[in-house]
């Protein structure tokens, strides 16, 4: 038996079951011949040697990387769905996921089932991909226009960001809105009266409201709920307890709540965008914004140059009286709960 045929059956024997006389006989060859000898110790560690196994995060990590991927293809998708150019060929958007994960997969390639789950998972399966995306431009973006390290980058906002209208339109100037109130710049809505525990309230900056009452605002005992997010409570007399939730709305599964750059002082006004970000003068949000992708109810959201959606975005006005902004005149900003 020559050199080739003994190591081609000596690999085969790696993997798979083989004529026991053909490997006898290979390994024999393997007793006079030193360099097939070097193979088959070779394929014997190999044979003996345990499975890999990767780090415990790997999949938390792949899941969160397929999260941006599939914002991105979200985007892209949405986009063609705004277009108003003729019907296309989807394989341009397609072809530049490809395009960008290929290099990972072929460094990593046992990473392409996690990939394709974590894509699955938060909503973007390929059929999804090509339903959504309908008349693609003649010039769609090149994949590295969608290329992360430019997608992602965060540039660091101004630290003042709420408690005035400078920016933004006067919030008292257009009653209206449901029963807010504001608290460190996040907006609430009420939930009733609770049945509260004292020994379980934590003491929070109080609140100034009129609530509904048209009367100067008062500053409010509040308190938030140990051990509880997204709740606060307002003492409004003695043993009396007001609930309050955020104002929230979801995208890839993630909670975002509403804020407000200016004080609600009374029911009826409406939260406004947060001061670092000048009022759009276009309905496309241009100069602050462009638009991004919709969140899970089919809302345009909408980010800043250079910004990332995980770290927040903007909901133009006029949305839906049954959406979470409630058909707002105002452009809001929605941050990570």
């Amino acid at each position: 038996m020559d050199c080739l045929k003994a190591q081609e059956i000596l690999s085969e024997a790696l993997d798979h079951d083989v004529d026991a006389a053909s490997l006898a006989e290979a390994r024999s060859h393997c007793d006079g011949c030193p360099e097939c000898a070097r193979l088959e110790r070779g394929l014997d560690v190999l044979a003996r040697a345990t499975a890999p196994s990767a780090p415990e995060d790997l999949v938390e990590r792949l899941v969160a990387l397929g999260a941006k991927e599939a914002v991105l293809i979200r985007a892209a998708a949405a986009e063609a769905e705004e277009s108003v150019g003729e019907p296309a060929a989807v394989i341009p958007v397609v072809l530049m996921a490809r395009k960008r994960w290929t290099p990972r997969l072929t460094a990593f390639a046992s990473a392409a089932a996690v990939l394709l789950v974590a894509l699955v998972a938060t909503g973007i399966g390929l059929g999804g991909m090509l339903s959504a995306n309908r008349g693609v431009t003649d010039s769609p973006r090149t994949s590295e226009e969608y290329d992360a390290t430019s997608a992602y980058s965060y540039l660091a906002a101004p630290d003042a960001e709420y408690g005035s209208a400078d920016a933004t339109k006067d919030a008292v100037a257009q009653p209206g809105a449901p029963p807010y109130v504001v608290l460190d710049g996040v907006v609430y809505a009420p939930m009733g009266q609770l049945a509260v525990s004292p020994s379980t309230l934590v003491t929070a900056t109080s609140v100034a409201t009129a609530f509904d009452t048209g009367t100067e605002p008062a500053a409010i005992p509040t308190f938030r709920i140990a051990d509880e997010t997204g709740t606060i409570v307002l003492r409004t007399a003695p043993d009396t307890y007001l609930g309050f939730s955020t104002v929230t709305r979801q995208l890839l599964q993630r909670r975002f709540v509403l804020t407000s750059g200016s004080d609600i002082p009374a029911y009826g006004t409406w939260p406004t965008l947060l001061r670092r970000f000048a009022v759009p003068t276009s309905p496309d949000g241009s100069p602050t914004f462009s638009f991004f992708v919709k969140d899970d109810s089919g809302v345009l959201v909408y980010i800043p140059a250079g910004g990332t959606v995980e770290d927040g975005f903007a909901v133009a006005p006029g949305t839906a009286p049954d959406d979470p902004a409630s058909g707002n005149p105002n452009w809001t900003w929605w941050e990570p709960e």
